[in-house]
């Protein structure tokens, strides 16, 4: 049995490493925001393979997040199952849906109508009531879980502190980001969020924690 959990948290841990990875890059090259119909094109054309590899690397990330909260969850109690969960629905709800949007539709939309006119269809395709929705729910529920599963790290004390602050970290710098000066279209705190998922992955995947383990009867021999 601890064979088996030990290979689930290494492919975990190899799933958030990879995913949190392509995440990071994605939000670090993002494209800045067309200000003017006539920058679609070059959004369009720059920011589809951005959103394709976010999109993987959501999908990756959502194949490690099990295990990770497994990992601490006898420590974390109903503080970090309900950070997990925000977390795990969180995420895909703003970057899953959002790289849908832009490595696929805009690129329709760019390729088969004028600037303005895809502008136009982009600009009332976000202001339905789905998607408003979905904007929503999804920020919310993403902020929310990262503070309290960086908090529940924190307190848990399974894996290295410095996960759980620069979780939170992220959330700041995400709040802050008006009063930064701009890269490009990186996110600051969509780089934290995910450096700190790939802590967290390379945790398990070497089995690293912060817990000492209980001596067992050999230690006595």
């Amino acid at each position: 049995m601890n064979t088996t959990n030990n290979m689930q948290n290494r492919l975990s841990g190899l799933a958030l490493i990879l995913g949190s990875a392509l995440g990071m890059y994605a939000q670090l090259f993002h494209p800045a925001d067309p200000e003017t119909a006539a920058d679609l094109p070059r959004y369009a054309q720059a920011g589809m393979p951005i959103h394709l590899l976010l999109y993987f690397g959501v999908l990756l990330i959502l194949l490690g997040l099990p295990a990770l909260h497994a990992r601490q969850s006898d420590k974390t109690g109903a503080l970090g199952l309900a950070g997990f969960l925000l977390l795990f629905f969180g995420l895909p709800l703003v970057d899953l849906i959002h790289s849908v949007v832009f490595a696929n539709v805009l690129e329709t939309l760019v390729a088969g109508t004028s600037p303005d006119q895809a502008l136009a269809l982009l600009t009332t395709a976000f202001s339905t009531q789905p998607w408003v929705t979905l904007e929503m729910l999804g920020n919310p529920l993403l902020g929310l879980g990262i503070l309290l599963f960086g908090i529940a790290t924190i307190r848990a004390r399974v894996f290295p502190s410095w996960n759980g602050w620069l979780l939170i970290g992220a959330l700041i710098l995400n709040f802050g980001a008006n009063f930064l000066p701009q890269v490009g279209g990186a996110s600051y705190g969509g780089i934290a969020l995910y450096l700190s998922l790939v802590g967290f992955g390379y945790a398990l995947l070497s089995g690293q924690q912060t817990v000492p383990q209980p001596a067992t009867a050999a230690a006595f021999k």
